[in-house]
């Protein structure tokens, strides 16, 4: 084979590795990361009881944008055709963000986000021992608009009397319910 054609077809594979390389890189570290806590912190607010769920956005690099969270009470249902799931909203003061903040070693945690809302939740589990929460994360990354979802779900037993520790910290500083 001639050294010409040779140098040029190593030259188009190194090209292709190292561009598969980078996209592989972009897809990894420009997507959103969130973490979400795996409680719900049950405080007193103003007199009332409040639920609370946290997440952070756990990127070093990036901040998250078009941040939309929504939280369902997901009741299952069996029936004759199969199982059935019935999803109640919950209802919070603020569900979407605009920017979520990377995170970051300032003194301010403004990458950690509660989430607050007055409803019964323990009422809403104990009518059906099958019932959840499901808690849905849509983040967008702010560089590269990549999106992603994200799930956790919640029983009564993951509600914990207390709240959410500060900064990084996913736990609640308190005893349980």
């Amino acid at each position: 084979m001639d050294p010409n054609w040779l140098s040029f077809w190593i030259g188009i594979g190194s090209s292709l590795v190292s561009t598969a390389v980078i996209a592989f890189s972009f897809l990894i570290f420009c997507r959103p990361s969130i973490k979400i806590s795996p409680n719900i912190a049950k405080s007193m607010v103003n007199g009332n009881v409040a639920y609370f769920f946290k997440f952070i956005n756990s990127s070093i690099i990036f901040q998250a944008s078009e941040v939309i969270c929504d939280v369902t009470c997901v009741e299952p249902t069996t029936g004759s055709s199969g199982t059935t799931l019935t999803h109640l909203p919950i209802t919070f003061k603020k569900s979407s963000f605009q920017i979520v903040p990377r995170k970051n070693n300032k003194e301010t945690s403004d990458f950690a986000i509660w989430m607050g809302t007055y409803d019964d939740l323990p009422t809403m589990l104990r009518n059906n021992p099958s019932c959840y929460f499901l808690l849905k994360i849509k983040a967008k990354n702010m560089f590269s608009g990549l999106s992603q979802v994200f799930e956790q779900k919640f029983n009564i037993a993951d509600i914990y009397a207390g709240e959410h520790a500060q900064g990084c910290n996913l736990n609640i500083v308190t005893t349980r319910i």
